[in-house]
Formats: structure tokens, C-alpha cells, sequence
């Protein structure tokens, strides 16, 4: 876990050049995690859909 001064400490021990490029790898990162994500989850509805899964917000009375 980070803590705050960890956080200050990395921040301040590194050049402005450094700090980039780390950050600049951590974003490709989440990005490619992010991708990852919606890939799963666009899998599971469509497997969802195909068993007949009903998605959004039941009705909210039901039909007489």
C-alpha cells in the first residue's frame, strides 16, 4: 500500500523526464486494463443474451 510519504518520496527523487515516462507506462497500462474489461464484459452479455437473459430495469407493474 502507498502511503503519502511514499508518494512524496517517489515524486521528489525523480527527475520531471522520469516521472513521465513512469506515468506515461502506468496509463498505457490502465488503458490496456480498461480494454481488457470491456472485452470481458461485451463476452459475458452476449453469452447472456444468447441463453435469453432479459437485461435493464423490471416493470414496474406488472400486467394485469
Amino acid at each position: 500500500m502507498l502511503t503519502s510519504s511514499a508518494i512524496y518520496d517517489w515524486t521528489h527523487t525523480y527527475d520531471d523526464a522520469a516521472r513521465q515516462a513512469v506515468l506515461t507506462v502506468l496509463d498505457g497500462l490502465a488503458e490496456f486494463e480498461r480494454e481488457l474489461i470491456l472485452a470481458r464484459t461485451n463476452d459475458g452479455r452476449v453469452r447472456a443474451k444468447a441463453r435469453g437473459v432479459k437485461f435493464g430495469r423490471p416493470a414496474k407493474l406488472a400486467a394485469r
